[in-house]
């Protein structure tokens, strides 16, 4: 797993390149099991690749990603 520095849920980015939006990825997110700060979390990562945000457990993550109204997608 990769270990990221802890941000706020408030910090996280949630916007998208415009390249991807051309794509009609715009409205997914990838959720994953990740390490942050030597902590279990489940992060949460655009679907160009890039860590946006992260929850303590699995379902506060897909909360988010619905409040962003964004369509979740598990990683394994």
């Amino acid at each position: 797993m990769e270990t990221f520095e802890k941000k706020s849920l408030i910090e996280c980015d949630l916007s998208y390149d415009d390249d991807f939006a051309d794509w009609g990825v715009e409205d997914i997110a990838y959720i994953k099991r990740d390490v942050v700060d030597n902590t279990p979390m489940w992060s949460i990562y655009g679907a160009e690749g890039v860590r946006i945000g992260y929850a303590e457990n699995r379902a506060v993550a897909l909360a988010i990603v619905s409040q962003h109204d964004l369509t979740a997608m598990s990683v394994h």
